[in-house]
């Protein structure tokens, strides 16, 4: 799983961020599973960031694409695909499974 940041976001003022969590299970269940890292990319990046849940990730990388939304928690797949349409699109964090 990645989580990405378009490189843009670090130098524009601080306006609120948006993070799209994994579309992979019902709102309710991915903001509340959201809350602790985002609480933790409040305090380290010293910005205020708003969940928004979107229930495919197409729409996440439209709207990323839009500058809608800031952070969003990829699977491999839809990573390589926002990669390819957008080299600007920086991941901040890699998660790898214990067998790597």
């Amino acid at each position: 799983m990645v989580l990405l940041v378009p490189a843009h976001v670090r130098a524009t003022p601080l306006e609120p961020l948006v993070f799209a969590p994994l579309p992979l299970t019902n709102a309710d269940s991915a903001v509340a599973g959201s809350r602790d890292l985002v609480g933790y990319m409040e305090e380290i990046l010293g910005r205020t960031v708003q969940i928004t849940f979107e229930r495919d990730y197409a729409t996440i990388l439209e709207r990323f694409a839009r500058d809608e939304i800031h952070l969003a928690h990829l699977g491999p797949l839809p990573y390589i695909a926002l990669r390819a349409a957008f080299p600007h699109a920086e991941p901040l964090v890699l998660f790898r499974e214990s067998d790597g």
